[in-house]
């Protein structure tokens, strides 16, 4: 997967969400599940899995606009 920009952002309800930020820079991938940074990594360390697999799974395929 390469380098990984991730992002703590507020979404369009107002709340905290997690996003990977697209390779162009442009977008950014909301991930499922995960509403702080803290609790995505707390949950590789408890699952033993790279944050990168984590990712992987929770990234939405749909793009919200970064800019």
């Amino acid at each position: 997967m390469g380098n990984l920009r991730l992002i703590q952002f507020k979404d369009a309800k107002g709340g905290r969400a997690v996003g990977l930020v697209t390779a162009d820079g442009q977008h950014v991938r909301p991930l499922q599940g995960f509403d702080t940074v803290f609790k995505l990594a707390q949950a590789a360390i408890e699952q033993g899995k790279p944050l990168a697999t984590l990712i992987e799974a929770a990234a939405s395929s749909e793009t919200v606009d970064y800019a």
